[in-house]
């Protein structure tokens, strides 16, 4: 069995006229629209001083306890997470939509090797610079007994 503790960002809300607690990278459009080609990847990130008119722990709480995520199996994790505009970007990989997320995601075949994988979240603490920002610990559990 392993277990390796990591820290992530959940990143929820929306900067644009509509406002939702879906996952949303992409949601900040008019940092978007107005980075120029020189800005760094992470300020795609940044947001307007907006409030979020959800509880942002209890909301990605329940995200991380969904079974698709806690296996890692993003083909599993309900797409009324996110938004239509969703996009995944990296300092690697990206930008990138949900749908070849879950693509690559499932060419890694994470669920033959490890196929009692659990990924258990805990430590949930608000960005106190971003309030639509979660960061949280990861512990994770498998046990190698496939491909």
């Amino acid at each position: 069995s392993t277990t390796s503790p990591m820290c992530h960002a959940f990143v929820t809300g929306s900067i644009g006229p509509k406002c939702s607690w879906r996952l949303q990278s992409s949601s900040f459009t008019q940092v978007f629209a107005d980075a120029n080609a020189d800005g760094h990847w992470m300020d795609y990130l940044k947001f307007d001083g907006a409030t979020p008119s959800f509880d942002v722990i209890e909301k990605t709480k329940q995200y991380t306890s969904e079974p698709g995520y806690r296996s890692f199996t993003l083909r599993d994790i309900p797409t009324d997470y996110y938004s239509n505009e969703y996009i995944f970007r990296g300092p690697i990989v990206g930008p990138i939509n949900r749908q070849d997320l879950v693509q690559t995601n499932n060419e890694f075949e994470l669920d033959k090797a490890f196929p009692d994988l659990d990924r258990e979240a805990f430590g949930f603490a608000a960005d106190p610079e971003n309030p639509f920002r979660v960061m949280f610990f990861e512990r994770w559990k498998a046990t190698h007994t496939g491909e």
